[in-house]
């Protein structure tokens, strides 16, 4: 038993429901008004991690939109802008620019990144109603590397695991690293 609850306590998938202190790391909205996140009730959580400057989330802004409008009655999606580098301002034109239609939150001390141990934008994680890790990592596998794009996407991972059809529960995202240079 001891040996299972530790397992449970590294494993990527049960993350969430071991640190719970998630839940009250500060982000503020756009408006500068403090926030923490909940659980939606029935419903999935995403967190998108994303940066107004990185070339990859500029691209997927428009695929992220697209899927969290196909799937609003299965998930709620909340773009998460690590850091102080980005003022509220540019914050507000990167979703306005990009028609980002879920709330973005500023997570100014990292406390709620690092709690999820999410590394890079654009890092999305897939959770269940009560908590546990059912994806994380790219949103598909239309990236081979930093710089280098693939001719077809043909794994849609982020769609998979909302429609619960993901066999694959982690993938290495590729993108800009979270740091507050």
């Amino acid at each position: 038993m001891r040996y299972l609850l530790c397992l449970f306590l590294l494993s990527p998938f049960g993350f969430l429901k071991a640190q719970s202190g998630w839940q009250k790391s500060p982000l503020y909205d756009t408006s500068g008004v403090k926030q923490h996140l909940r659980l939606p009730d029935n419903k999935m959580l995403v967190l998108v991690f994303l940066s107004p400057e990185c070339p990859l989330c500029k691209r997927y802004a428009p695929r992220l939109a697209e899927v969290s409008r196909a799937f609003r009655r299965e998930a709620v999606f909340v773009g998460i802008i690590p850091g102080q580098t980005y003022s509220l301002k540019a914050i507000k034109a990167y979703q306005r620019d990009y028609n980002i239609p879920f709330m973005l939150l500023k997570d100014e001390s990292l406390a709620f990144s690092h709690s999820l141990a999410a590394q890079v934008t654009p890092e999305v994680f897939v959770l269940s109603p009560d908590g546990g890790i059912l994806y994380r990592g790219l949103i598909d596998n239309g990236i081979a590397a930093l710089g280098k794009r693939r001719t077809v996407t043909t794994e849609h991972y982020l769609a998979d695991a909302l429609m619960k059809k993901n066999t694959i529960r982690t993938t290495q995202a590729i993108g800009c690293m979270i740091n507050d240079l």
